[in-house]
């Protein structure tokens, strides 16, 4: 720090973050293609405020405790040790500066901890992944102190995020906006962007790297809102049911999804940290009471799982072993399911979460790999895919195998 106004930190803005830096609106919103710099940029402009005043308090919020780690990382590397007032505080994941200024991070899959606190400032990281619900339950945060607002995020879709950014475009007072492809930062390497725009889909490109706000045309399946439907039921004695089973793996849940032959969810349990005899059970039980056939994830971990569930349900159960290929086919099946509205399931919200967040991407073959985002969870869909894999299919089972047909 060379004055009581200047500080110095490990970060130098190229030209399009500098016009960020200049505004002193209320609620600014960036809208930015991937790898453009704007973690680092809003970063960079929390310590800015940090230090315009002493004693602020402002959070960072991300959508999840992974990428909240991120911004830790990112936080570390860009400010001088000397501006922090002891060592930072990892478990409370904070920061305090010299001047009594303090920065927290908050990760917004923990509504509850986002509520309470008086704020002079927040930012959003990734603000399309964040639930409206939790920018909600934030916002009050920065009222009395009349705090500012500062939203980053690559688009996905056109939701609340997308609304916000509007607001800055059409001039609205206190609000300003800017859209910034990746290729904008200078740094950019000029060849990734030709690469991606002449071998990936044109809508995965406008929205990841030309940083577009798309309709749900960009969304690996569509029509979700209009599945959604009806309730859970018991089982009925003259109804077929099947059933798709997602295994947990490390820190992943264990789904069961059970529909019927209309292909309605009719049962669902999620579940994790119980042990393997207790999980083997309540899958089994689940199986026993609809009298369902189905497919659970045998790949890895989930091979000796499927081998003593296969012993507890003969004819019942079979494994799904995993290859690009195979998941390739399982997503397409379930896409083509809510392409023509033959899906449907009760207001499972972590379910809707995950099917809205389900991304795809083009490997160098020219195949697509599906996958949920970075540091986010697919189990749920995998579990809808795999019952629904089984309704679409008509068994005939011999053995500890499968043979299936289309329907």
């Amino acid at each position: 720090m060379t004055n009581e106004n200047i500080i110095e930190i490990n970060y130098k803005p190229h030209e399009k973050q500098k016009l960020f830096h200049k505004s002193d609106a209320r609620w600014r919103i960036l809208n930015c293609g991937r790898r453009w710099g704007k973690t680092e940029c809003a970063i960079a402009e929390a310590l800015r405020l940090s230090f315009k005043k002493s004693m602020q308090r402002g959070w960072i919020v991300a959508p999840t405790f992974p990428l909240s780690q991120e911004d830790w990382r990112t936080l570390n590397k860009i400010i001088p040790i000397n501006l922090i007032k002891g060592e930072p505080l990892k478990a409370e994941r904070k920061f305090i500066f010299i001047n009594g200024s303090e920065i927290e991070l908050k990760s917004a899959d923990n509504e509850a901890s986002l509520r309470g606190a008086g704020l002079d400032w927040c930012i959003l990281d990734e603000a399309s992944r964040i639930k409206e619900d939790s920018w909600n339950a934030l916002r009050p945060s920065l009222s009395d102190k009349q705090g500012k607002g500062i939203f980053i995020s690559t688009p996905k879709g056109k939701n609340w995020f997308y609304r916000i950014y509007l607001l800055g475009k059409e001039n609205k007072e206190g609000y300003e906006s800017w859209h910034f492809p990746s290729n904008t930062n200078p740094y950019f390497p000029a060849e990734e962007w030709e690469e991606a725009r002449e071998n990936y889909p044109i809508d995965w490109f406008s929205q990841e790297y030309e940083a577009n706000f798309l309709d749900d045309v960009a969304a690996v399946f569509r029509n979700i809102g209009a599945a959604v439907k009806g309730e859970f039921e018991e089982p009925i004695a003259d109804k077929r049911y099947f059933a798709g089973v997602d295994v947990a793996k490390y820190q992943d849940f264990t789904v069961v999804t059970i529909m019927d032959e209309a292909k309605h969810v009719v049962y669902f349990d999620r579940f994790n940290k119980l042990n393997w005899e207790v999980q083997k059970i309540r899958i089994a039980n689940a199986f026993k009471k609809y009298k369902a056939v189905g497919f659970i994830d045998s790949t890895g971990v989930g091979d000796p799982i499927y081998e003593d569930l296969f012993k507890i349900l003969p004819m019942q159960i079979w494994g799904y072993k995993f290859t690009n290929d195979s998941k390739m086919n399982l997503i397409t099946n379930l896409q083509v399911a809510f392409e023509k509205s033959e899906i449907s399931f009760p207001n499972i919200e972590i379910l809707i979460d995950e099917l809205e967040a389900f991304e795809y991407e083009m490997l160098p073959s020219g195949k697509f790999r599906f996958n949920a985002p970075e540091n986010y969870h697919d189990d749920c869909v995998i579990s809808l895919a795999l019952a629904n894999w089984a309704a679409g299919h008509q068994f005939f089972a011999t053995g500890k195998t499968a043979t299936i047909t289309l329907r």
